[in-house]
């Protein structure tokens, strides 16, 4: 399943992709509303969990044998498989079958409803188990940062039919299944040059140990940047709070520092505050907006603009900032990606 991992830009910016063994057919559709029954198990990082397919397979004549009848397309054996309320600590994950009606919901299943939605669509061909997660990586590392497009809010989607049928006799290696990935035009395609002043901050570092996700040291820094600007009365309806970490080290290296611009704002700082000052010196950066969920693909598709123009040249600083609402991180948070970056004389068109 897709991750949000820590983004460590400096190995992106050295042009890492994922390889695949075979690249999967994309289509565009729009899917009308859908119906589906099923049983579902909250995914949590780090936490062992059933495994929900067995238990799907095992139970399946008890659970829906009387409602099979509702079944869309019951000729096809048609099975999907939602992930659903999607953060970084993890994810729902639902299977069942698309019905006609959700008036009768079976003892231990929910419904599930979801609108009329346009996906990408992405077959993946070969043993499941394999073509699944190179499928997903192609997905997310590859086809998002050269699309027009950007995940849109809604479940991603798994979909299974006879062509994955081993009880057909069909070889895995022959095997195909469909993901759906919700998609809206890419808004975040803007880049805008600025001079950054230099200015003062209110810093905070969390730093992991052993054993401790990454997640969770960036959810501490969040939380207490955020606990102290209430503190100090700041206004809470759109804090701008920037971030840096050192993303893809081990997690007893891993950090994630926040700070956020208080130069002319009468704040306290206490001898036991976990909060510090700490000047920052400006620079020129270059600047693009994404969304928290579509922060590793705009990140990429970052680092390749810089290397398709000849007027700007990275240096390797670089932090993001997010614009954050309600008093909490969430994967709709609005965030802009700086990289600081130097001019390059062009004459003749060469460097």
């Amino acid at each position: 399943m897709p991750t949000f991992h820590a983004v460590n830009l400096a190995l992106q910016q050295q042009g890492a992709e994922a390889l695949i063994k075979t690249k999967p057919h994309t289509m565009i559709v729009t899917k009308p509303a859908m119906k589906l029954i099923g049983i579902e198990c909250r995914f949590e990082d780090g936490v062992s969990s059933p495994d929900l397919w067995k238990q799907y397979f095992e139970e399946w004549q008890q659970t829906f044998g009387n409602i099979a009848h509702l079944r869309v397309e019951s000729e096809k054996e048609i099975d999907y498989a939602l992930t659903v309320d999607r953060d970084e600590s993890g994810y729902t994950y639902f299977i069942g079958i698309e019905v006609t009606s959700v008036d009768h919901v079976p003892s231990g299943t929910i419904a599930r409803l979801i609108p009329k939605t346009k996906y990408a669509i992405f077959t993946a061909i070969g043993p499941v188990e394999e073509s699944i997660g190179r499928t997903y990586d192609h997905i997310f590392k590859e086809w998002f940062p050269s699309s027009s497009f950007q995940t849109a809010p809604g479940p991603i989607m798994e979909h299974y039919d006879m062509r994955c049928a081993t009880h057909l006799g069909i070889p895995p290696e022959k095997h195909e299944m469909d993901i759906y990935i919700p998609i809206e035009p890419v808004k975040t395609e803007t880049k805008e040059i600025i001079e950054l002043q230099p200015y003062r901050a209110a810093y905070y570092k969390a730093v992991g140990t052993k054993g401790r996700k990454w997640h969770q040291i960036k959810k501490e820094a969040f939380d207490v940047m955020i606990a102290w600007t209430l503190s100090q009365g700041i206004d809470q309806s759109n804090l701008r709070i920037r971030a840096h970490n050192n993303g893809g080290a081990p997690e007893e290296d891993f950090y994630y520092e926040v700070y956020m611009d208080v130069t002319g704002i009468d704040i306290s700082i206490t001898e036991d505050s976990l909060i510090s000052l700490i000047d920052f010196e400006g620079g020129l950066y270059v600047v693009t907006p994404t969304l928290h969920r579509m922060l590793e693909p705009t990140g990429e598709a970052f680092c390749k603009w810089f290397d398709q123009q000849e007027k700007y040249k990275m240096t390797g600083e670089w932090f993001e900032e997010f614009f954050i609402h309600g008093g909490k991180v969430t994967l709709d948070t609005l965030i802009r990606i700086h990289f600081e970056a130097k001019r390059l004389l062009v004459t003749e068109g060469k460097l």
